[in-house]
């Protein structure tokens, strides 16, 4: 998969509660770090996120599916990503 690049005009689409979560093939423009400045937005880049124990695991699994569904496909349905993620822990 090729890189993807976060500008001015698609920052928004990656801001989740107030927070960018910046993965390996990412890379942040000029523009959208000073828009993240601006308005408040933390940044952290995704290799920073350390999970602790099993649970923890699971939760940044679940929150980055999350995030993969309603960036890269535009599902945000409740219901959707509620049986997505059953699907995906079922492994089926």
């Amino acid at each position: 998969m090729g890189k993807v690049l976060i500008t001015v005009s698609n920052v928004e689409d990656y801001i989740d509660n107030k927070k960018l979560v910046v993965e390996k093939n990412m890379i942040l423009s000029a523009g959208a770090k000073d828009y993240l400045t601006e308005n408040n937005i933390e940044l952290s880049y995704g290799e920073d996120l350390q999970c602790e124990n099993k649970k923890c695991e699971e939760e940044c699994l679940e929150e980055r599916i999350k995030r993969v569904l309603k960036r890269e496909y535009n599902i945000s349905d409740e219901k959707i990503v509620k049986l997505v993620l059953r699907k995906i822990n079922k492994g089926e």
